[in-house]
C-alpha cells in the first residue's frame, strides 16, 4: 500500500505512525522506498567553489556512514546497491564506508 505524508521544512525529525494501516510484515522482510517530489516548489539551488550552480530538491534526506550495505538507489530505470565511498571522500567519517539512509523503522505488535 502506498503511504504518502508531508515533511515540513527544517532540520527536525519526522515521525509517521503507520499503525492505522495494519501493515503485515512478511518473514522475508520489507523494502522501504523514499522519493523526492521533483516539482518547482521543492527546488534548492546552491553553488560550490567553482562558478557552477547545482540544483537539488528538498526535503533533504540524511545519510550516515556504515560498514555494511543495505541502501539501494533507483537510477536510470534500474535498482542498484549504493557503493562504498572512495577513501579520499571529502567527509572523513564517510571514507571507505557505505552511505546509509538516516532513517529508522520501529516494528512492534
Amino acid at each position: 500500500k502506498l503511504v504518502i505524508f508531508r515533511v515540513d521544512r527544517g532540520r527536525d525529525k519526522t515521525k509517521v505512525d503507520l499503525q492505522p494501516y495494519n501493515i503485515a510484515v512478511p518473514d522475508s522482510g520489507i523494502f522501504v522506498a523514499v522519493s523526492w517530489l521533483i516539482i518547482d516548489q521543492n527546488v534548492k539551488k546552491w553553488y560550490d567553489k567553482r562558478p557552477m550552480q547545482f540544483k537539488d530538491y528538498d526535503p533533504g534526506i540524511g545519510a550516515v556512514p556504515s560498514e555494511t550495505q543495505s541502501t539501494w538507489q533507483y537510477k536510470m530505470g534500474k535498482w542498484s546497491p549504493l557503493a562504498k565511498l572512495p577513501d579520499d571522500y571529502d567527509m572523513r567519517a564517510y571514507r571507505g564506508k557505505h552511505p546509509e539512509l538516516a532513517m529508522q523503522l520501529v516494528l512492534s505488535n
